[in-house]
């Protein structure tokens, strides 16, 4: 009987130990450090973000990438957003300053700015990716 106890105490122990040690980011707060990147867009040369900006056609839109712990992709896809479609088609791309087309390295912000279209009009969104997770990060402005 006193065997049997032992076994099973060394048993609770092992899975005990195996819980934390295949947890131990979790515990420790590890995963909460990664940093996703950042996409902002503006109307105005000096304001860095605006919740969704009406640009008038031919006129500038700004867009500014914070990258996240592991880079931001360095290249900005435009896509029009029309009949309530989830993603739309890729109207246009552009290279940030600052970032090489493949990435925008941490500490670097990368800055662009363009003329819209004057043939657009409605809800567009600008989207990078995220080089640590993978996700696309996504901003939208409105050409009015």
């Amino acid at each position: 009987m006193k065997n049997n106890r032992t076994i099973l105490v060394t048993i609770v122990f092992i899975l005990i130990a195996a819980l934390v040690t295949l947890n131990f980011e979790k515990f420790t707060g590890h995963t909460t450090k990664t940093e996703m990147t950042k996409l902002y867009v503006s109307s105005n040369v000096n304001v860095m973000s605006e919740t969704n900006p009406a640009i008038g056609k031919g006129k500038y839109v700004y867009f500014t990438e914070i990258p996240g712990t592991e880079a931001g992709s360095g290249t900005l896809y435009i896509r029009e957003m029309e009949g309530g479609r989830k993603w739309g088609k890729i109207v246009r791309t552009q290279k940030f300053e600052n970032c090489n087309s493949n990435k925008c390295n941490p500490g670097i912000t990368g800055t662009l700015k363009f003329k819209t279209y004057y043939d657009w009009e409605g809800k567009y969104c600008g989207e990078v990716k995220d080089l640590a997770t993978w996700k696309k990060v996504t901003t939208c402005f409105t050409v009015k």
